[in-house]
This record gives C-alpha cells, sequence and structure tokens, in this order.
C-alpha cells in the first residue's frame, strides 16, 4: 500500500475518533452512561508461561470439601479464575525475549522476562493488564506478577460487586481504586519498581458516533495502551498523551509503581488516567516497551535527534564517521512511530488477503515484526561473545575493550533488545460459541450468581 503520511494519519485518527480525554484523575472523564457488564468468564489468559500464577497469593481457610466440617487452607485463584489457560482469538497475548543467547547456554541474557501480562474477556466487558518490571532478575519479574496480580484481582471485584459502576467515570475510578491495591502487592512482596498499564472496555448505554463501547485505561510508567481500526486500518496511541514532551526528546513516565531502589517510600507518580469510545471490530492491545519501542525510527536507524546529533558531532570530531540520518522532533518520532506500525499491519493484511485483523492476528504481526528486525543484533552478539569465549584468558581490562567494542558495533544494526509482551483484545459482543473450544469442551461453567447478574442485565438492556 506504499508508505504512511504520518500527517494523513494523524487527520484520520481525529477524523474517528476525535480527542482523547487524558488526566491525572479520573474526574476528569465524563460521567457516560454504560450497559450492565457480564460477569461469566468465555476467555482468560496471562503470560509469559504461568503469568499472574508465578507467585501463589495468600491462603484462605474454608471447610474441607471431605466431612464439609473441618478446615483446610487453599491457595486463592487471581481475579477468582481457576484456569487461566483460555486464550480465544479476540482476546490473548504473548511475551518473549528478545535478547542474545549466553554462550553455551539455552538461558538469554536478561532472564527471566520481566513482561506479566493478563486479560479477561466477557461477552460484553474486558479487562487487559500488563506490566514490565524494571531491570533484570527475578525482583523485577515478581515485581511486575505482584502488580498485575494486585490489579486485576481488585479490579474484578470492583466491577463486579453489589454496587457496580454505572458509567465510565466510575470505571476509571475502579481502575485507580485497583492500583492501590497493586501498590500493596508489590509492597508485600518486598519487590522493587514495575510499570503498569490496565484497560477496561465495556459497552456504552447509548452509542457515540457508532462508537458502541468505551475504552478506559490507568497507567504508570511507559507500557503503551493502543488501537487498531479495522475499517479504516490506522493505529493510534491512547497513552500518548502520558508522556512528558522536552525540548530534545519525547521522555517516558519517570514514575513507576513501586520503591525506588533505596527508598522506603513508595511512589505512582504521574499516574494518568485516559479514555476514548471505540467501536465494534477494533483491537485494543497494551504493548511493553520491547514491542512500541521497535517501530521507533532512532531504533530502527531512520532517524535521529537533536541530542544524537550532539553526540554525533562529537564523535565525528574525533574521527567517527556515522552516516547522517534526518533530524526528527520529539513529535515527528513518535507519529512515525505509529505510521510504521500502520504501514506492518496493512501489509500483514495484504499477506494474509484480508482486510480484518482479529486480535490473534495482530499479536503474531508484532511478534514477528520485533524478532525480525532485532535479528542481526542479535546474532552479532551472540557471535562476538562466542569470540570472546575463544580468546582464552585475556586481562580485564582487555574483557572490558572488547565488550566495549562489540557493544559499539551492535549500535550499527537496527531495532532494541527488550523483553517484548502484547495483550490484545477484539472489541464486540462475545457470543456463548466463544465458550467453546475445537473440541467442544466448555470452558466456563456459570454459577447461579453469575446467571443471576446476566439475567439482571438482559433486564436493563
Amino acid at each position: 500500500m506504499g508508505a504512511v503520511s504520518s500527517a494523513q494519519l494523524s487527520k484520520e485518527k481525529r477524523k474517528i475518533y476525535g480527542s482523547i480525554i487524558t488526566g491525572s484523575t479520573s474526574e476528569v472523564v465524563p460521567p457516560v452512561k454504560i450497559k450492565c457488564l457480564r460477569k461469566p468468564v468465555l476467555g482468560a489468559t496471562t503470560g509469559p508461561a504461568t503469568g499472574v500464577n508465578d507467585f501463589p497469593i495468600e491462603t484462605e481457610k474454608c471447610l474441607s470439601s471431605k466431612d464439609g466440617n473441618s478446615t483446610e487452607e487453599r491457595t486463592r485463584t487471581v481475579a477468582g479464575i481457576p484456569n487461566w489457560s483460555r486464550p480465544l482469538k479476540q482476546a490473548c497475548g504473548e511475551a518473549i525475549t528478545l535478547y542474545d543467547h549466553i554462550p553455551g547456554s539455552s538461558e538469554h541474557h536478561g532472564d527471566p522476562i520481566a513482561d506479566i501480562y493478563a486479560v479477561i474477556a466477557r461477552s460484553n466487558n474486558a479487562i487487559l493488564a500488563l506490566a514490565e518490571g524494571c531491570n533484570w532478575g527475578p525482583k523485577s519479574r515478581q515485581a511486575a506478577c505482584s502488580a498485575v496480580q494486585g490489579c486485576v484481582g481488585k479490579l474484578n471485584d470492583v466491577l463486579f460487586s453489589e454496587h457496580p459502576p454505572e458509567n465510565i467515570q466510575q470505571v476509571v475510578a475502579c481502575i485507580q481504586e485497583s492500583f492501590d491495591s497493586a501498590m500493596e502487592s508489590v509492597t508485600k512482596c518486598g519487590s522493587i519498581m514495575t510499570s503498569l498499564c490496565v484497560a477496561v472496555v465495556c459497552p456504552l448505554a447509548e452509542a457515540m458516533e457508532h462508537k458502541k463501547w468505551g475504552l478506559c485505561v490507568v497507567c504508570v510508567g511507559d507500557t503503551a495502551c493502543l488501537v487498531w481500526h479495522n475499517k479504516r486500518g490506522i493505529a493510534f496511541e491512547v497513552t500518548y498523551a502520558a508522556r512528558h514532551m522536552s525540548e530534545d526528546v519525547l521522555l517516558p513516565h519517570k514514575g513507576y509503581l513501586g520503591f525506588p531502589r533505596g527508598s522506603r517510600a513508595g511512589t505512582m507518580d504521574n499516574r494518568t488516567c485516559c479514555y476514548v469510545p471505540v467501536a465494534d471490530d477494533d483491537v485494543v492491545f497494551l504493548a511493553s516497551g520491547g514491542i512500541f519501542n521497535n517501530f521507533d525510527p532512532v531504533a530502527l536507524l531512520q532517524g535521529t535527534t537533536e541530542i544524537d546529533q550532539r553526540v554525533k558531532s562529537a564523535a565525528m570530531e574525533a574521527g567517527d564517521q556515522s552516516p547522517n540520518l534526518p533530524f526528527l522532533t520529539p513529535e515527528g518520532r513518535e507519529d512515525r512511530k505509529l505510521a510504521t506500525l500502520t504501514e506492518l499491519l496493512r501489509a500483514f493484511q495484504t499477506r494474509r488477503k484480508t482486510n480484518h485483523l482479529s486480535a490473534l492476528q495482530l499479536k503474531e504481526a508484532l511478534i514477528d515484526h520485533v524478532v525480525e528486525v532485532t535479528e542481526g543484533k542479535r546474532n552479532f552478539l551472540e557471535k562476538s561473545w562466542q569470540d570472546v569465549g575463544k580468546a582464552g584468558i585475556i586481562s580485564d581490562e582487555e574483557r572490558s575493550a572488547m565488550e566495549e567494542e562489540i557493544f559499539k558495533m551492535a549500535n550499527m544494526y537496527p531495532g532494541k533488545l527488550e523483553h517484548a509482551a502484547v495483550v490484545a483484545y477484539q472489541v464486540g459482543f462475545l457470543a456463548d460459541s466463544a465458550r467453546y473450544t475445537r473440541t467442544n469442551m466448555f470452558l466456563y461453567s456459570p454459577t447461579v450468581a453469575d446467571l443471576k447478574v446476566d439475567a439482571e442485565c438482559e433486564d436493563s438492556s
């Protein structure tokens, strides 16, 4: 389809969606009425591996199933969902590592993956969450896991309580409340810092210019929430305004959820609330840095910033003849990211001979892209580390000099090596048929209480 114009993309976004409402509290969001939220779960998935279940949450005492009199301890399930292995083509996610292999090992640098995602899909609503633990190591993964556990569990409780939210403003307030639980969970496990982005899709009582659904987002950190509009074939970022503009670069949040290293005071600086109405078949997705940063024209060696140019000028004076790249303003850099993303998804549609992407297809397209774009850098590093190992016994100074040269050379390859995660949901009413797998096994058995809630929803519709 050719290159996508950033200006045209921005114009199309404004035409379809208007302004995205953004602020620091739920009070900035209008109290748009919503329909009753149905409770039975049709799909739920988390990852990587066991995802939110990596670190068991506290146990609870309950009557024994054996005699009905004695008590026994059971580990509580996250959000009351016993089985999280139920992805749908309309609701799914994936997390991988883009880092290079450690020489002579099946493990990668940066293991374990510190991005944790979860999605719960119901017939007329969905909850999506993604956290990126800061830095490497088990503590980073535990921080992300604890944050998603805490927020998804609390959000599931308040959205389906005896007094559920009746409008968009209250939904955003519920998400904010869930962030307090996320903070508490991170604190309890003694973990460090993590980003967190949570989105809720719910049905509007009255359609707004053919958009029947509301997308509510709260984020801390630089995890992005985006929307792919299937009808027009464009992508835009909901959390764009959550980033801070400076003179030189577009900076992500400096605030994260958790405890800064060496600090006893928790923080949720820069918690941002966003709202925008969305349409049937739109795909809402949360993307970690390993996904979205690999659409950055600077990371792809397609452009440079003012700060990069200053560094390059100094390097050229020292004899480094790096190629000249076009200068990008902070706004231009972000616009180009979205244009590249749109080009990728349109090309994916063309290859698949479809004009409609499911959540599963979008996820596959993004994962394929980031793996492909970072392959050269990853292969270079793996070969270089093998060469260092073959060098035999060398001094610390010699090893340090070799490593410095390796990293300098690696920067000549496009892409950014990170943990990469995406969780996606296709907006729309999920029919009961979504409860069945290909082998016709029932995925979810609604309780009497759930059926009662659904009946009340039917009466209020």
